[in-house]
């Protein structure tokens, strides 16, 4: 092979333009315990050589079958907010990618809120929890960052003391690769994703703001906005919209917090609101908001939380788009228009329903015979908190 050509393939294999290449993140730090691992990756606890400074890092395995052309991640290794964890450095070599970052010892936001008092969980705590997601969100989004895959496992407090507070982690994803790419990893967990992204729609900044509503929601709910056991179904229901507010909690809650949700799960990203205008309502500057405890959204938020955990087990299940590559195997195609098609998921008729796009959804889940699509079927954990409650919910 020519030396030019080999030389220009050895490029086109980084993607980072500021990571480190020359020498290799074990010369420079010592890796130590494991903390948490995703479908795509694993974290572990490292330590800066001759240093006590500790630091997390997360190594990600490139997928070789995506071309991706060199990003500029400059913005990244600047940002600083009180909000955000810190990031440190990149290393990068052929295959993989090592992101050091701020280590983070608290709980994340669902584990955090789920082991709090009973008398001590109310509405402006809430507001509270929020608005240090907003301001995080705000700053990002003001340096051009979309975050594209907010969840409550990517909120962790910086430490376990009491005066402790939420920072947003794992918002390199989405400046590093293109959308494709990402969609295999946020669709394994689609509660959050915007109806814009499943509709195979370029993302945008208002993106984070439909997560931060689902969010949101859990936390004044204690369940989930879009929730159901067929995923199929659980697309349609995120594309349409479609959402309720439990009747019985309604009463412990202003109406500020209510209004608040309506303007962010808005479908039509036009009428969706802003970070900026998120960091000006006036609920979340905690005016004119409840202090009564929550007690039965925080019992149905301590379920969920062993709920998820238990979900997270399952074989995963991923949506990839017509035209877009995917490794997995077995799809499930299905076209339809979802205004006319009927569900299965009883709900009201008079139900939020914003949209009225045709969608092209290809469904592809990682079953490989009829045995292991029936055990998907009949794993209850993760359902007992929508069932509970899911024939009494109202209108929005």
């Amino acid at each position: 092979m020519p030396l030019v050509k080999f030389v220009q393939q050895r490029q086109r294999s980084y993607w980072i333009a500021q990571s480190t290449k020359r020498f290799g993140i074990f010369s420079q730090y010592e890796i130590k315990n494991e903390m948490g691992r995703g479908p795509n990756s694993i974290v572990y606890q490292c330590q800066r050589k001759g240093l006590t400074d500790m630091y997390s890092v997360k190594c990600m395995r490139k997928n070789l079958a995506k071309k991706v052309s060199l990003v500029d991640a400059g913005i990244l290794l600047k940002l600083d907010h009180k909000n955000l964890a810190r990031l440190q450095e990149i290393f990068e070599t052929r295959t993989k990618i090592y992101v050091v970052q701020e280590l983070l010892t608290g709980e994340n936001l669902l584990e955090r809120v789920a082991n709090l008092e009973v008398s001590t969980y109310n509405e402006l705590l809430i507001t509270k929890l929020v608005r240090d997601i907003v301001l995080g969100i705000k700053y990002l989004h003001f340096c051009g960052v979309y975050l594209g895959n907010l969840k409550p496992e990517n909120l962790i407090f910086n430490s376990t003391s009491d005066d402790a507070h939420v920072k947003i982690t794992d918002f390199v994803m989405s400046t590093i690769v293109e959308q494709e790419v990402l969609l295999a990893s946020i669709t394994r967990q689609p509660y959050y994703t915007a109806p814009e992204i499943l509709k195979n729609i370029k993302a945008d900044l208002i993106s984070d703001m439909w997560s931060l509503g689902t969010i949101a929601y859990i936390l004044l709910f204690g369940v989930e906005p879009f929730y159901h056991d067929d995923p199929m179904a659980l697309y349609k229901k995120i594309i349409k919209g479609q959402y309720e507010f439990p009747p019985h909690d309604q009463d412990d809650l202003s109406a500020g917090a209510k209004e608040f949700l309506r303007k962010l799960l808005l479908v039509d990203v036009q009428k969706r609101m802003t970070s900026e205008m998120a960091y000006l309502n006036y609920w979340v500057n905690s005016i004119n908001v409840k202090i009564r405890p929550l007690t039965e959204v925080l019992m149905r938020m301590k379920e969920l939380n062993t709920a998820r955990k238990n979900r997270a087990r399952l074989l995963p299940i991923t949506i990839s788009f017509s035209g877009a590559t995917s490794i997995n195997e077995g799809y499930l195609y299905l076209v339809e228009d979802v205004n006319k098609t009927e569900t299965t998921d009883n709900v009201p008729p008079n139900s939020f329903d914003s949209t009225n796009d045709n969608v092209l959804v290809d469904v592809s889940r990682e079953v490989k015979d009829s045995e292991d699509a029936e055990a998907l079927k009949n794993k209850e954990s993760f359902l007992d908190t929508k069932e509970k409650y899911g024939d009494t919910l109202s209108p929005v």
